[in-house]
């Protein structure tokens, strides 16, 4: 009875994930004359806090809307025109066929740099990673000076390691360490390092079977999970599915700032441990 109620509850969730489609929309861009250009906010973050407050290029741009994903969006013809003229154009290394998107048609580009991310983009070493990557790119297009770059470096990483003992505090005083959950594949690097034991993760794709769907909520019952963490570009469709059978809390998480200034990334950490706590 159990598999063929959730034969039902699957296809009412294929039908609104195909209608669903992305939840955010991206804001043009129509700066024609911008000197760095960017396939996400997350990126344009790093530069930002690199340059520090007061000190950022006024026509840096972001492709991508503020707190959207660089894999969810569509690309307009004044964004194209805009990246276009840019002078640097800095994007994640899995973005490669944005390359040809942008400039194919251009009799001359701006110079291509690529960051290489690997784990969970929450993660405090893997913001320092794009940091570092980010400043190599500042310095080589002689947007700053290298000393003035390592000092930046510097600060930024103290204050990462403040922000890091910060989360791990308000973690353990909340007594959610080593509470087993479910988490998108998206979400479940950071909620490790947050301290969750991660009993299995999920996906919004068609994919996903009745079978794995039913031995996801049998084991997730036995260790009697009552927290799922979902991405918010992704939704959450399949949280709320799992989350029906479970009785459990559905938290969406966020992988881009909303905003690009310095210390963008600090309040998009605290705006996820916000919600995690939030009863």
């Amino acid at each position: 009875m159990r598999c063929r109620n959730l034969f039902f509850v699957w296809i009412n969730v294929l039908v609104g994930l195909s209608l669903a489609g992305c939840q955010n929309s991206p804001t043009e861009a129509t700066s024609p004359s911008a000197v760095i250009c960017t396939s996400s906010p997350y990126l344009q973050a790093t530069m930002n806090d690199l340059l520090g407050a007061g000190n950022q290029i006024s026509t840096m741009l972001s492709l991508a809307g503020a707190g959207m994903c660089p894999g969810h969006m569509d690309i307009r013809p004044g964004q194209i025109q805009s990246a276009q003229k840019s002078k640097v154009f800095v994007r994640f290394d899995f973005q490669a066929g944005l390359d040809e998107k942008l400039f194919a048609s251009a009799d001359s580009g701006p110079t291509i740099k690529s960051i290489r991310v690997t784990g969970g983009l929450c993660k405090p070493d893997t913001y320092l990673s794009a940091c570092e990557q980010a400043a190599r790119i500042l310095i080589d297009t002689g947007y700053s000076p290298e000393d003035k770059i390592a000092q930046r470096l510097d600060e930024i990483r103290g204050r990462i390691s403040r922000l890091t003992n910060e989360v791990r505090t308000q973690m353990a005083a909340s007594k959610m360490v080593q509470k087993p959950i479910l988490a998108s594949p998206h979400q479940a690097d950071f909620c490790r390092f947050l301290g969750f034991d991660v009993l299995d993760t999920f996906t919004n794709e068609e994919n996903m079977s009745i079978r794995r769907i039913d031995r996801i909520v049998a084991d997730a019952r036995e260790k009697k999970v009552s927290l799922i963490v979902a991405n918010a570009p992704e939704g959450r469709k399949m949280a709320d599915v799992l989350a029906s059978y479970l009785k459990a809390r559905v938290v969406v998480l966020d992988n881009f700032p909303d905003e690009t200034s310095a210390e963008a990334f600090d309040a998009l950490i605290r705006e996820n441990l916000r919600r995690l706590m939030e009863k």
